[in-house]
């Protein structure tokens, strides 16, 4: 899961001294001894000292300990070299801990199917008679990438590129085999001595616990892993991810290389959600090469696309970068050169197909005259069918006025009831965990999700009293805020909580549903209904006095009594107003029926499938919207 400082490596259990990883999730702790301590919590399986492992390994003494297992340092005698050894025993197995051991499975079935001299080399794993899980790998002494940072601050950009290219070279191996590390960051990359360079810096790629493998992920559906100072705008988003999340991952790391810091800084793991999703990193010091510098934005590109298409291209890059040839320039030239080929192709299909162009207005012209009669010959069909039904609509329209105020009634009280069943289970997390909702909304400010909130209540049939009942609430969390009584973190949840309740528990507003009574009244009282549904004006009386008792004899507010006999009025008016084209039964004279209700136009106002939502960018208060003039289309 989003971890943003943890102290335990997730493989073993093992606790990680604060100066060793401190900054990310996980360090190395399992590949050498200096970034494992003794370990904060004990494990009581059976002592592996001395003891043989598959006839190859001798274990000669602990490195770590856990809660999930141990990590030792064991001898192979065969070759003469030593090994660390991870180990998960079987009544460990049994405990509550199934994700890491299938994480242990999966780093070592990651890390096996790779040759890199960049990558953790694993020598064997399985599992022992006794149902203990073993995996042995090589032993690295050296500091890890974020060990060095920590010590030194920024490196030299000619060592940073250095590094990134052993990096790359170690992600393209992984990438070609459909591998995702997903949890790429310094503390997972570990400088060893190689060769006749001066001091570590040979790069070995680490901890293959969470990468995605082609056909199969450790992951349960809609769970997030990783570090979120390095995760990806997709891998925040759960979505599906291929290599180009891990350069972003590697771009996040070349920053902090370069600058001695991370693009983005926050107290707490929504922080780095909604930076990575949202905000622009500062620009690098001036000391960074320009053309570098450019690399490192284009892999900090909030869209996968925007980014370079595989670790060898961004490797190729770095290294021009140092040349001082500009990445933007070569993408430039590359486009220019396909715009060029794509306008040559153009050109010729554009010559062929204007050739057929006549027999295909012929044919589309006669298409769409069939069409066209087959329409009338449907709405002919249609209107006999409606002079059909007119009686039986009629008594349909009486009956069911006199029910239509209390369903409405029984309806609000219900909605209340649950919100009150919610607030009580649950009065401040937002509920429903960390959907695709949730995050796009916990990454607003207060008084975005204000607005939000209040787009809610006014895009939603809810009674007047609940709407005021809901903003004295908050007003009081507010008190509560600046009192210091509440985090400014659990008033915005809370603010998500109360707007998720209300899309979930109220159905929108249709049009019609604001417009005042006395005008619904009357609209209903002189408008033309639709054919075989004709009322006089006695019987349209009787309908509205049915309603407007009703409501009178419940125990309501006055503005809730108002609001309630609106919704019903504007209900008969849908059911029985005539839509453009339809043809309308005769009541009174012509010249006497409005063809719409008076009132003013608002040409901007959204239809009821275009409410605002929790992506909507405009984040100015929607105030007071003025009443739809007419009822048509619903």
């Amino acid at each position: 899961m989003i971890d943003g400082d943890a102290v335990e490596c997730w493989h073993c259990g093992a606790s990680i001294s604060r100066a060793v990883g401190a900054d990310t999730a996980s360090g190395a702790p399992t590949l050498a001894a200096s970034e494992v301590d003794g370990g904060t919590r004990e494990f009581r399986g059976p002592s592996m000292i001395g003891r043989d492992v598959i006839g190859q390994y001798v274990i000669r003494r602990k490195l770590g300990e856990g809660g999930m297992g141990e990590v030792y340092l064991a001898d192979q005698p065969a070759i003469g070299r030593q090994v660390a050894i991870k180990i998960v025993h079987a009544q460990t197995r049994g405990r509550d801990l199934d994700d890491h051991v299938a994480r242990f499975r999966n780093e070592a079935k990651a890390a096996a199917s790779l040759e890199s001299p960049h990558i953790v080399q694993i020598f064997n794993w399985g599992e022992l008679d006794d149902g203990t899980l073993f995996m042995a790998m090589e032993f690295l002494s050296g500091p890890t990438l974020g060990e060095l940072v920590r010590e030194h601050g920024a490196l030299d950009p000619e060592r940073v590129v250095a590094i990134a290219t052993q990096v790359c070279a170690a992600l393209t191996q992984a990438h070609a085999a459909g591998i995702v590390h997903r949890d790429l960051k310094p503390s997972n990359i570990m400088l060893i001595e190689r060769g006749d360079a001066p001091g570590p810096s040979f790069a070995k790629v680490l901890d293959f616990g969470i990468a995605k493998l082609e056909g199969s992920d450790i992951t349960r559906s809609g769970a997030m892993f990783g570090t979120p100072q390095y995760m990806s705008p997709e891998q925040l988003r759960a979505e599906a991810l291929d290599g180009r999340s891990d350069l972003y991952s590697l771009g996040v790391m070349l920053y902090e290389l370069l600058a001695g810091a991370l693009p983005f800084s926050s107290p707490t793991a929504v922080g780095y959600v909604t930076a990575h999703l949202h905000d622009q990193p500062p620009p690098l010091p001036r000391h960074v090469p320009r053309a570098l510098a450019e690399v490192v934005t284009m892999l900090l590109a909030k869209h996968a696309d925007d980014r370079p298409a595989t670790a060898a291209a961004v490797a190729d890059a770095l290294a021009a970068a140092l040349k001082g040839r500009s990445p933007i320039a070569v993408r430039r030239r590359a486009r220019q050169r396909a715009l060029r080929t794509t306008l040559l192709v153009t050109l010729a299909v554009v010559s062929g197909s204007a050739l057929s162009f006549g027999g295909w207005w012929l044919w589309t012209t006669r298409a769409k005259t069939n069409a066209a009669l087959e329409r009338e010959r449907a709405r002919g069909r249609a209107l006999e069918q409606r002079v059909r039904e007119q009686d039986l609509a009629v008594q349909r329209a009486r009956e069911e006025a006199r029910t239509i105020a209390q369903e409405q009634l029984l309806s609000s009280t219900k909605a209340r009831e649950e919100r009150r069943e919610v607030q009580a289970a649950n009065s401040s997390r937002p509920t429903g965990g960390l959907d695709d909702e949730t995050r796009a909304l916990l990454t607003r400010t207060r008084g975005q999700l204000e607005v939000t909130l209040r787009r809610v209540l006014d895009g939603r049939r809810i009674p007047p009293s609940e709407v005021e009942d809901v903003w004295r609430t908050h007003e009081a969390r507010v008190a509560a805020l600046e009192a210091g009584e509440l985090e400014e973190v659990e008033l915005r949840e809370q603010l998500v909580s109360m707007i998720q309740l209300y899309r979930r528990s109220f159905e929108p507003k249709r049009p019609g549903d604001e417009l005042p009574l006395a005008q619904l009244d009357a609209t209903f009282m002189s408008m033309p209904t639709k054919l075989g549904h004709a009322l006089g004006e006695a019987e349209r009386r009787e309908l509205l006095t049915a309603i407007y008792e009703t409501y009178d004899a419940q125990d309501l507010s006055v503005n809730d009594r108002t609001y309630f006999k609106r919704l019903a009025v504007a209900k008969l008016i849908r059911e029985h107003e005539v839509a453009p084209g339809e043809q309308a039964s005769e009541l009174v004279p012509s010249d006497a029926i409005p063809t719409k209700p008076t009132g003013p136009k608002r040409p901007d106002q959204p239809p009821p499938d275009e409410l605002p939502t929790a992506d909507d960018d405009d984040d100015e208060p929607a105030g007071n919207q003025a009443p739809l003039p007419s009822l048509d289309g619903m």
